[in-house]
């Protein structure tokens, strides 16, 4: 009787240990009786669960939330002959690193050095302080949230278990464990 419950038993935990694996955040090791989890790095993979029965790396990719913020600078009226003209808007846009990615002046975008007071210019690549020390504090500032499409590149370990057991896929992110899933039946 003991010998049917083990027979229903082993099965039954065989199959509850790679369906757990199904995008969960840890994974037991059958063959080696040791765990891991995701977070762990390459190194502690290997030494719980073995070498990977196969290795490729795959590209993926995310949208990732940016914050782009643009400062928008009124330089001054000009007056010549009892005519006032304004002078055109120079707006600065800076990436989520706070570094100039655009510049304008009047809608026109400039690709070289722009004087925005009389001693002082500004490039594309400047720091928000570089750009905050040569032209002071902007008279408007605008903030957007948006996405960025970004192309990662994936370490993917496939440990094969044999025939009729599930293979495990591990993805990798800089040297750590991302994503544990289930793939097709071995061989």
């Amino acid at each position: 009787m003991k010998f049917i419950k083990f027979l229903i038993l082993v099965p039954c935990l065989l199959f509850c240990i790679h369906a757990y694996a199904i995008g969960y955040p840890s994974y037991y090791c059958a063959n080696t009786f040791k765990s891991i989890r995701v977070g762990d790095s390459t190194d502690a993979v290997q030494a719980a669960c073995g070498t990977p029965s196969a290795t490729t790396m795959r590209q993926q990719q995310i949208s990732m939330p940016a914050t782009t913020v643009q400062w928008v600078y009124s330089l001054g009226f000009l007056t010549s002959k009892n005519t006032i003209v304004s002078l055109p808007t120079l707006m600065v846009n800076f990436d989520a690193n706070q570094r100039v990615v655009t510049i304008t002046r009047g809608g026109a975008p400039i690709n070289i050095s722009v004087p925005c007071t009389i001693n002082h210019t500004i490039n594309i690549g400047d720091s928000m302080n570089t750009v905050m020390a040569a032209c002071g504090p902007p008279n408007f500032t605008n903030s957007q949230q948006t996405t960025v499409n970004v192309t990662k590149y994936l370490l993917e370990w496939t440990y094969n278990f044999g025939p009729y057991k599930p293979q495990i896929i591990l993805d990798f992110d800089n040297g750590q464990l991302t994503q544990i899933v289930s793939g097709q039946l071995g061989h």
